[in-house]
């Protein structure tokens, strides 16, 4: 992992990396933000007990592998307007993320974002295939939008009891 337990660093930017294997950073208390302008692929793991990372910035990515940010994450900005997978467990366990809006993914992967308290609104209006799980225990989930999903895996909305409007056709 590049950045391990890293205590004097608050923001990264690294302009020129485009892709990023096993694991990014882990149990770093200092980071704020992350930026990289030209990043396309991340295979797994890339932030894990990041709990002071606030913004992420990837506005190239388009394929992310399992467990992206998870486990003791607090991500309140999510920008990657180009990603278009997601596998598993990318974005589960993240208690700042209130809204997501992700206009060109795809298909996204078994407890994508599972156990997500504060998630308000999910805008992806690509999505044709759900994995399992995908939204258990996101219990401020209030709107979601999948106009074009054909497919979905067992336990799509585990737990969700406070889903106010679902919109799963063409509005």
């Amino acid at each position: 992992e590049f950045l391990f337990q890293n205590k004097s660093i608050t923001e990264v930017l690294l302009p020129n990396v485009i892709e990023v294997q096993n694991g990014f950073m882990a149990h770093n208390t200092s980071i704020q933000e992350i930026s990289f302008p030209k990043l396309k692929y991340i295979s797994s793991n890339f932030l894990r007990f990041g709990k002071n990372v606030r913004a992420v910035y990837l506005p190239e990515a388009d394929s992310v592998g399992i467990d992206f940010l998870r486990e003791g994450v607090n991500v309140e900005t999510l920008v990657m307007p180009k990603v278009q997978s997601f596998a598993n467990g990318a974005l589960a366990d993240n208690k700042k993320l209130m809204e997501l809006d992700f206009p060109m993914l795809r298909s996204v992967g078994s407890e994508f974002l599972a156990f997500n308290e504060g998630l308000k609104k999910i805008y992806v209006p690509n999505v044709s295939y759900i994995g399992q799980s995908f939204l258990q225990r996101n219990r401020g989930l209030t709107e979601i939008s999948l106009p074009k999903l054909s497919f979905i895996d067992y336990g799509f909305l585990q737990s969700n009891i406070s889903l106010l409007r679902t919109k799963t056709y063409p509005s």
